[in-house]
């Protein structure tokens, strides 16, 4: 495997993606969300999602608006045909084939029991309450209500699932891949 990454920038709009992406991870003005890509539709609306990124298994499309509604959009590719050519990309770097590293971020929270407090998890998803950021995070799994309690029971946490590239020359890119979920331990 050779990724490949690559960056654009002054673009007034995203550029036609491949269809592969499965997560979205949005940042707004003064909110957040992690969801399935198919549930947010306008997630490509820079005024309300400003910032982000999409992701799935074999690659990852971020993005930030600068000043003067600038876009800096940068890809990571595991696949590099899959590299949209209706962009003109003004950097890319082939990753050598040097080490590369799957890693699994915790995503902090208490599993909200939808029989104990059916106003907060109405629909019995598999909804997190983390102190820190005082909202109700929905995180994009396909759980009954069913495995969601025995998640719960078991102690498991939802992960984000990250990889590292390395090169020896540019350093360190770390992208999202996926989310799991995992027996861990409460801190």
């Amino acid at each position: 495997m050779s990724p490949l990454i690559a960056y654009a920038e002054n673009l007034v709009t995203h550029p036609a993606l491949p269809d592969i992406f499965l997560y979205a991870w949005l940042e707004g003005i003064m909110k957040a969300k992690l969801d399935f890509l198919k549930n947010v539709p306008d997630w490509h609306e820079l005024t309300e999602w400003p910032a982000g990124r999409i992701f799935c298994d074999i690659g990852e499309y971020r993005w930030h608006l600068r000043g003067h509604n600038q876009l800096h959009t940068v890809i990571i590719l595991d696949d590099e045909n899959q590299l949209p050519d209706a962009v003109n990309w003004q950097g890319k770097l082939r990753m050598e084939s040097e080490k590369e590293d799957i890693e699994e971020m915790i995503l902090w929270g208490d599993w909200i029991d939808p029989a104990r407090d059916p106003e907060s998890n109405p629909d019995g998803e598999p909804c997190f309450f983390a102190n820190e950021v005082p909202v109700v995070h929905h995180y994009p799994f396909t759980l009954t209500p069913a495995q969601l309690n025995k998640a719960s029971e078991q102690g498991k946490t939802p992960r984000l699932v990250i990889r590292r590239y390395r090169h020896h020359e540019k350093g360190e890119f770390v992208r999202c891949v996926g989310l799991t979920m995992k027996e861990g331990v409460q801190l």
